[in-house]
């Protein structure tokens, strides 16, 4: 009897199950192709159309616009120049051993260094008691020129060149320390008495060598030619050839000894031109050579 009412229990709870297994949720799989809506003639088919200008833009062209140019401001003429001529009495002579030239010097230099340099080269001429005037540079049309020309009227320890002549300032240095340490000395040794004066017989001239179309060392104040040496107690020694000892030796020992010093020592017996003085310059040479007739 308890059987038979079990039976009807365990058929009942197997429905429940398989009902609740059919409420599970199943996973939706999308049609293969989704439908086309249906036209509806009633709904008019509005598309967006393009928008066109109705006009170009201002730019748009292949030109591009030129401002309109502006008329150019009139121009003064400047007014006409006088010119003054110059008549003969206010042309500047050349002369060879007195300065044309009397203003401070580089007021148009051009070469920096070369303007340090010769500043302290000036500096060096004070300080061993050189009497000189800074001239304006010199440039002449053929090619004659000094950058900072000198005035030297005395070349220190009572040493005086007469007249004074115009030359660079390497030229001044070295004239100066080789009249006080070498004529001044040699002359006390041969006279008993020291140089007192010099006679310039060219300094600065614009030419060419004698004979040449070369431009001479004087013309870039790089040159001096002495004729006369003067001592202290009145004694006068002209450059010549002489005959008299002490002049001789006197004479010799100066040409000798600025063999170095300068690079161009010419005097009595190296040719006619130089008969009466000697030559003296810096004219650099190759490997620092020297010329000595």
């Amino acid at each position: 009897m308890t059987i038979v009412r079990c039976v009807p229990l365990i058929a009942a709870s197997l429905l429940v199950l398989a009902g609740n297994a059919d409420a599970r949720p199943r996973s939706v799989q999308p049609p293969v192709s989704a439908p086309i809506p249906p036209v509806r003639p009633d709904v008019p088919d509005v598309r967006l159309a393009p928008i066109v200008p109705d006009e170009k833009p201002v730019f748009e062209s292949d030109e591009i616009p030129v401002p309109e140019s502006r008329p150019e401001p009139e121009q003064k003429q400047p007014a006409p120049e006088t010119t003054t001529q110059e008549t003969p009495s206010q042309k500047p002579a050349i002369r060879e051993s007195v300065g044309r030239h009397n203003a401070p010097a580089y007021e148009t230099a051009e070469d920096p260094q070369q303007r340090a340099a010769d500043n302290a080269c000036q500096q060096e001429l004070r300080s061993i008691g050189v009497i000189f005037e800074a001239q304006t540079p010199i440039s002449e049309a053929a090619g004659c020129k000094i950058a900072a020309p000198l005035s030297v009227s005395a070349l220190g320890s009572g040493i005086s060149l007469q007249p004074a002549g115009v030359m660079n300032c390497a030229l001044a240095d070295t004239t100066a320390k080789f009249a006080r340490s070498v004529i001044s000395p040699l002359a006390k040794s041969i006279y008993g008495s020291e140089l007192a004066t010099m006679a310039n017989a060219s300094t600065y001239v614009c030419r060419p060598r004698n004979g040449t179309s070369k431009l001479s060392e004087h013309a870039f104040g790089n040159a001096l030619d002495i004729a006369r040496f003067t001592l202290v107690d009145g004694r006068a020694i002209d450059v010549a050839a002489t005959e008299d000892e002490k002049d001789r030796k006197f004479l010799d020992g100066i040409r000798k000894a600025a063999c170095g010093p300068f690079k161009t020592v010419l005097g009595p017996g190296s040719d006619a031109d130089h008969a009466t003085h000697f030559h003296l310059d810096l004219a650099p040479r190759h490997n620092g050579g020297t010329f000595c007739q």
